[in-house]
């Protein structure tokens, strides 16, 4: 998804997969879910646990304790005792948190804590997932891809049966992404490539640089260095003997979708067969971070105050593109802005916002750190345009119509005519009248209501994607 400026959204879940090792007659696949009272507090673990290659498993946590949750918690250690029915889980995310547990059938009691202090709990199996159902379907590989400055962590689902299939390489949005595109307690990646798989396409996807099991750095990379690891996935993607390396592509989810433009763009041997633009920009990045400025912003402002910002946000983003990394004259040019944004408040909006410790001093640190990075600085620059007018390949542009992030009419219309200035791609576009931006169906699109929708990423859209895909 792309970053928000401003009031800066940062959504980070590493995503560790360790394998766990079970017998064969074991299968703790599924949801788990359980509660205790700690403190006269409520505390609420959900353990999800997923099947591997064979009999090999990886497990994630979600904790809510009295109504503050976290999802997608990876097990930094994990095993499974298949003759002793144990498991044992422990979250280093969660500060050493630790549980041990015995299962007896849909039943996993034990306990849970940590530095010593554990606490009994049990929990029941209430969900076995698509993906464990689908296990006996296809088969799932850990592999590893070497890049220029990292070393990918990644999953490979693909049929059980001899062939040569078409493959698909998921490239995440920005900010630091696990393999499943984790947010909040969605995980599109992890439907696209369990639904592809189950229709005979070879699925690619990998951990960023930096987060999970992927080595490298995330913070002092650029977009160009992204798209470096997904020109390496490729690669790795079309060396498999199980894959057709002439119906290789690209699936990049909003900054994704301007990677997969890049790669396609290049005309090298390596690049796509055919990239899926999903939620992906076609204006330039800086007009989606004015649009999303514009968002956030919108709430807090009387109506007559709104076009004033609307030019205010579009002038600085101007300027700002034409930054040459001075911290100094950014640093100005940040304060300078948030100054006159706070300015168009009123003053009980602002005394309100103080209140939860969001002050005009705490955004322009806030988004010093964020807007002087070396991504912002390349991202801000970034054209879609540049790369559209040199794609030859096949193209499927996805797009929700309640995407609050990236805009359906702007975007889409920008990619059509980028595009219509080469003669040999071909271009199919899809627009869901009730999608957001990450494809599920909701009821205004907007950030905010992403941890409360509980849909599975839509059904409609994972057909029409398996179709084009089949039919390249």
């Amino acid at each position: 998804m792309i970053r928000f400026i401003y009031v800066y959204l940062a959504i980070a879940f590493l995503a560790l997969t360790p394998r766990l090792a079970a017998a064969q007659n074991e299968n703790p696949a599924g949801k788990w879910k359980g509660h205790l009272s700690k403190d006269g507090v409520r505390v609420e673990a959900t353990f999800n646990v997923k099947p591997q290659t064979g009999a090999t498993f990886s497990a994630t946590m979600d904790l809510n304790i009295a109504g503050n949750s976290a999802f997608g918690l990876p097990a930094s250690e994990c095993t499974y005792d298949g003759a002793a029915k144990r498991l044992h889980l422990v979250f280093a995310a969660a500060g050493g948190l630790e549980f041990q547990g015995t299962q007896t059938g849909e039943t996993l009691r034990g306990v849970i804590g940590t530095l010593g202090e554990y606490d009994s709990l049990t929990l029941t199996r209430v969900e076995t997932p698509a993906t464990a159902i689908a296990n006996t379907a296809y088969a799932i590989d850990s592999v590893t891809i070497k890049g220029k400055n990292a070393r990918l962590a990644a999953t490979v689902t693909h049929p059980w049966e001899k062939g040569k299939y078409p493959a698909l390489v998921l490239v995440t949005g920005s900010g630091p992404q696990d393999r499943d595109e984790t947010i909040f307690n969605h995980k599109p990646f992890e439907a696209i490539a369990d639904h592809l798989t189950q229709q005979g396409i070879v699925v690619l996807r990998y951990d960023d640089r930096g987060v999970g099991g992927s080595t490298g750095d995330f913070a002092t990379a650029t977009t160009a260095d992204f798209a470096d690891d997904a020109a390496a996935a490729v690669r790795f993607a079309r060396k498999l003997p199980y894959v057709d390396k002439n119906r290789v592509g690209v699936l990049g989810h909003s900054e994704g979708g301007i990677i997969a433009m890049m790669l396609a763009a290049e005309g090298k041997k390596d690049a796509p067969n055919f990239i899926v633009l999903m939620a992906s920009p076609g204006v330039p990045m800086k007009t989606i971070l004015v649009r999303q400025n514009e968002e956030s912003m919108v709430p807090l402002l009387p109506e007559e105050k709104r076009a004033e910002f609307q030019r205010l946000t579009e002038a600085f983003f101007d300027d700002y593109a034409k930054s040459n990394g001075n911290r100094t004259a950014d640093s100005t040019r940040i304060a300078q802005f948030v100054e006159r944004s706070f300015a168009l408040i009123p003053p009980e909006t602002e005394n309100l916002l103080a209140q939860h410790g969001v002050t005009r001093e705490s955004l322009i640190a806030q988004n010093l750190s964020a807007m002087t990075t070396p991504w912002f600085l390349y991202a801000v620059k970034i054209d879609p345009a540049t790369y559209l007018t040199h794609i030859s390949c096949s193209v499927l542009a996805m797009q929700g119509e309640r995407d609050r992030q990236v805009l359906a009419d702007e975007n889409v219309a920008a990619i059509r005519e980028g595009l219509s200035k080469t003669n040999s791609c071909r271009l199919t576009v899809k627009r869901y009248a009730d999608l957001n931006h990450l494809f599920i169906p909701c009821r205004t699109g907007s950030v905010q209501e992403y941890p409360t929708l509980n849909a599975p990423f839509s059904a409609a859209a994972l057909d029409d994607l398996a179709w084009w895909v089949k039919t390249r």
